[in-house]
């Protein structure tokens, strides 16, 4: 869910990549919403690395007022 962002940027770099270099103002526009795609998630990138680092494999995972919870049953 914190990722799904992310695609907003991975498509309009992946059809950046896919058009000759004859567009340039088509690439600009998707140069330009490539990287707003791939930065504006940012804080959410530094909460799944977290995740994936200090959380235990079986553990739930909450959200709260002063950032993430995670416990075991």
């Amino acid at each position: 869910m914190s990722l799904l962002p992310m695609i907003l940027g991975i498509i309009p770099l992946v059809v950046f990549v896919c058009t000759p270099p004859d567009y340039r103002i088509l690439d600009a526009i998707l140069w330009l919403m490539a990287m707003m795609g791939l930065v504006s998630p940012s804080p959410d990138y530094m909460n799944v690395y977290y995740v994936l680092k200090e959380v235990p494999q079986n553990a739930y995972i909450q959200d709260g007022k002063d950032g993430l919870y995670w416990f075991l049953e």
